[in-house]
């Protein structure tokens, strides 16, 4: 199971910074009763499929990351994942589980460095940060001593956001570690002991780089800045309105994880948030309520927020999707935002419509009669361009 943690200490030094400085802190308002389905040509001027290939060795299901950086894509699923990102070919994998150099017992997060030509692999069990090259040789790895479940690069050094497990490095949740020297330099965010003993799911994202470095652990109401000399400060404060978990809700006496979310799925609250992406002119909060899985798109010059727990490709089709867990996951740059559809998702769209919408999408149509293309097929990567 995949592991996030939660401190009420969030929250605190959220009303203890705001109160010193509110004009820095925007407040984000959800209403879910205010979600409708949207059509994708409100946020975009072109919606194009790119079709990731399919190999006995590379099967994607549900990705947990998902990074794009200069002209690919790559995808934690069991492992990394690297595509083209124009045409969706097959670069390159790293798929090495084991306790051995190079290996990993559960990758968790990666980040990708340009500028040395490297991805870097979390691995949430062995306590270690794996890098290997774009062509997926094996390079260097340092060892963390410590529970992390995301991290990021801070200037030469790292930032890591921990699990609730206390370690004789750090009893705090966010702390910026030098590799070199094995050591925690800084530190936020005291591990809440209570919290420790049910609380445990993990965020697709933790860590947005633009832009400006940011940080946010669900279902905590405040995302954070961080600068370069590991100042954190509130950045932005959610706002579920009615449905909005009292703090005291986390005080209850849980079981575990699975009686926390029967509890808080019966009464309505959204518990699981992540800070998927942000640009001029949107800030883009994907999260869950009960069963259902929604996009919030914040407006920042108009200071309104469009939830949906459905969508709709006007560009090419007359139906709408109920987003679901393989849709969930969303990233962007600075001219796009990507999603993947399953291939199923994609065949029942097309099965729906009128028979001679193949010959007026013929891009679609050469998805749908690529040979070998079916319903076990790789996911589809939606590239969705920003209105200028």
């Amino acid at each position: 199971m995949n592991r996030m943690y939660y401190c009420l200490s969030c929250a605190m030094l959220f009303l203890a910074c705001a109160r010193g400085d509110k004009q820095d802190v925007t407040r984000i308002s959800i209403d879910v009763e205010e979600s409708r389905p949207i059509s994708l040509s409100t946020l975009f001027d072109e919606v194009v499929y790119v079709p990731l290939e399919t190999r006995p060795d590379v099967l994607i299901g549900y990705s947990s990351r998902m990074r794009v950086s200069g002209q690919r894509l790559y995808l934690l699923s069991g492992g990394i994942a690297i595509f083209d990102l124009q045409t969706g070919a097959f670069l390159s994998g790293m798929y090495h589980p084991g306790r051995g150099p190079g290996e990993w017992l559960w990758a968790n997060d990666m980040l990708i460095d340009e500028e040395e030509e490297r991805v870097e692999l979390l691995d949430f069990r062995g306590h270690k940060v794996v890098r290997y090259g774009f062509d997926g040789r094996f390079m260097d790895e340092f060892k963390t001593d410590f529970v992390s479940a995301a991290f990021c690069k801070h200037g030469e050094k790292y930032l890591f956001y921990n699990a609730n497990s206390k370690s004789s490095l750090t009893d705090h949740r966010l702390v910026r570690y030098d590799p070199v020297a094995s050591k925690v330099e800084a530190q936020y965010f005291p591990i809440d002991e209570h919290l420790a003993t049910y609380y445990y799911i993990t965020d697709n994202n933790n860590f947005v780089e633009a832009p400006e470095l940011s940080f946010h652990a669900s279902p905590s109401d405040t995302i954070y800045t961080i600068d370069e000399d590991f100042n954190v400060t509130p950045r932005y404060h959610v706002d579920f309105k009615a449905y909005q978990i009292p703090p005291a809700f986390f005080q209850g006496d849980f079981q575990d994880i699975k009686e926390f979310i029967d509890k808080v799925t019966g009464l309505g609250y959204p518990y699981n948030m992540y800070y998927a992406f942000e640009n001029e002119t949107t800030v883009a909060l994907p999260f869950k309520r009960g069963e259902s899985f929604y996009w919030a798109f914040y407006d920042k010059k108009e200071h309104r927020t469009l939830p949906c727990s459905s969508f709709r490709d006007d560009f090419h089709f007359s139906h709408d999707l109920t987003i679901e867990g393989e849709n969930y996951t969303i990233v962007a740059d600075h001219t796009h935002m990507y999603f993947l559809m399953p291939a199923h998702q994609l065949i029942d769209l097309i099965e729906k419509e009128n028979d001679d919408f193949l010959a007026r999408h013929p891009e679609i149509e050469a998805i749908y009669h690529a040979p070998g293309f079916s319903e076990q097929s790789n996911p589809i990567l939606v590239k969705c361009r920003f209105k200028k």
